[in-house]
């Protein structure tokens, strides 16, 4: 048992695609004219654009976590996440390696993937969301965002990613079933299944 508790949204599909089709109406409803956001949190995600660099922070990769709320990034930081240490940021995301799967990631490439937040935290301002955001933005399939919300409703106050990739390691049935909840949603494979699943968890906290 890793002691994950699920939200209750995932024993009724109608709900977990609703609450998947509102966060991401701003991008699922091209063709509507709307011009109000409810969630800019939607626009972290890309849809099925290459990203073009996976190992560099680039402005897109800021501007994707601030609309997630993140917070930080003054010019001294966006200097430093940019320029004056962007070579040392690149060889850690090199170093993670590809973008894998959270339950097929080795715990190496977990570590190493920690120990860039870890190094990002160091900045001025940036705390453990942020930091952790950034690591989400560049390697979507591997490290979950887990903010305080979505945390503490798993029940993982002291850290997601090692609970949640055991879960998802045993529990076959939870991948499969994100999987079918982002397709029933008409969402691209590029939101990966832990994304799927903070979603779900987030907004049902939010429906509280």
């Amino acid at each position: 048992m890793t002691g994950i508790r699920l939200p209750e949204a995932l024993n009724d599909d109608d709900i977990a695609v609703g609450y998947l089709t509102t966060y991401y109406a701003p991008r699922l409803d091209k063709s509507s004219g709307r011009t109000e956001i409810d969630y800019t949190e939607a626009f972290f995600d890309r849809f099925g654009e290459d990203d073009e660099d996976p190992n560099r922070l680039l402005p897109a990769d800021l501007m994707a976590v601030y609309l997630h709320g993140g917070t930080g990034f003054g010019l001294r930081v966006a200097a430093e996440l940019l320029h004056a240490n962007a070579e040392e940021y690149a060889g850690m995301l090199k170093d993670i390696g590809e973008d894998t799967n959270l339950w097929k990631a080795s715990k190496k490439q977990v570590k190493k993937a920690l120990k860039f937040e870890s190094k990002l935290k160091e900045l001025p301002g940036v705390g453990p969301a942020t930091a952790g955001k950034l690591v989400a933005r560049k390697r979507p399939k591997l490290y979950p965002i887990g903010d305080r919300v979505v945390s503490e409703a798993l029940g993982t106050r002291s850290g997601v990613i090692w609970p949640l990739r055991e879960e998802l390691k045993e529990n076959k049935d939870l991948v499969k079933k994100l999987k079918g909840l982002r397709k029933s949603a008409g969402l691209p494979k590029t939101i990966s299944p832990v994304r799927v699943l903070d979603v779900v968890t987030w907004m049902e906290q939010k429906s509280l």
